[in-house]
């Protein structure tokens, strides 16, 4: 772990094959092979760059370069965390079989464009079909204005799931148990057969802590059984909260992701095993799935290698 991002070489062996990539992509049936799946990764320069944003913006992506930086131990500019730094993180320097790219909304706090929008989501899928997959992004407080963007998204792009974020950047406040708000999002998903909610939890940072807490994951997923809800990074430092309520749910549709936890691993092995012991007892190893938060802290084979 010292030699961060300088990891031991990646036997050929770890790789799937070709066709065996493509049968999994397809959902090939007689297929039953351990794979890995990555549920969180990030492309965090959209094409044609960002104009214009907030102060909490600004902040907010020099954070995401500056941890790469320290992870891989030279200076990283946010403008070279794009496409191709993706590509090259998850399938050509990791064993990863198939990556969820997460977009990113919060156009308020931008200049009026999502910051990562579904629609460039969907053309770097379109280089690697077999391989992508993606998480469109809307802001629950545009209102109808979101639940017309995430219609198209489920009907033209076809995204694979949501991904929400709490406030932050965009300051404005919702939940995930909002009747007004959110709930007319769920709808759209359930009408579309689309069952991943996922929601950035804990790990405040550049996010507004109230919106980190998973509290309000419990009501949302009881009166939408037939939904995912994947709180990311597993609500960390906040994973007891959200164990608790996973075990007093009626419902087992609560779910963890493991998103940025290798820096904990990295940093602290023991409040990790903590945590993960946390996460075992409240939620089971069924419902804890993995995920590295790339590019964020460097590409994901030392992570893989770590957690192995």
């Amino acid at each position: 772990l010292q030699r961060k991002s300088a990891a031991a070489p990646i036997a050929a062996e770890s790789f799937i094959d070709q066709l065996t990539a493509e049968q999994i992509a397809d959902r090939d049936p007689a297929l039953k092979l351990p794979i890995l799946i990555d549920l969180q990764t990030h492309v965090w320069w959209r094409a044609g760059g960002i104009r214009r944003m907030n102060e909490r913006a600004d902040a907010f992506l020099k954070s995401l370069a500056g941890a790469r930086s320290g992870i891989v131990g030279k200076q990283v500019k946010v403008a070279d965390m794009g496409r191709v730094m993706f590509i090259e993180d998850m399938f050509l320097r990791s064993e990863t079989d198939l990556a969820f790219l997460n977009s990113f909304g919060m156009k308020a706090a931008f200049d009026g464009v999502d910051l990562f929008p579904p629609r460039e989501a969907a053309l770097i899928r379109s280089m690697a079909p077999k391989r992508v997959r993606i998480l469109g992004c809307v802001d629950p407080p545009d209102g109808q204005s979101a639940v017309d963007s995430l219609t198209y998204q489920c009907e033209q792009l076809k995204i694979n799931g949501l991904k929400l974020y709490p406030p932050g950047p965009d300051t404005r406040g919702w939940r995930m148990d909002d009747e007004k708000l959110t709930y007319p999002l769920y709808a759209v998903l359930r009408k579309h057969g689309i069952k991943n909610v996922c929601v950035h939890k804990g790990f405040p940072g550049s996010f507004l802590e109230p919106g980190c807490h998973p509290e309000d994951m419990t009501r949302a997923a009881a009166d939408w059984p037939d939904l995912n809800f994947i709180a990311f990074h597993s609500a960390y430092p906040f994973e007891a909260e959200l164990a608790e309520q996973a075990k007093k749910a009626k419902v087992k549709n609560i779910y963890a992701e493991m998103g940025l936890l290798a820096g904990i691993l990295r940093s602290s092995p023991e409040r990790y095993a903590k945590c993960m012991g946390t996460l075992l007892d409240g939620l089971g190893p069924d419902h804890i799935l993995w995920g590295t938060d790339t590019p964020v802290i460097g590409p994901p084979h030392w992570q893989v290698q770590a957690f192995q």
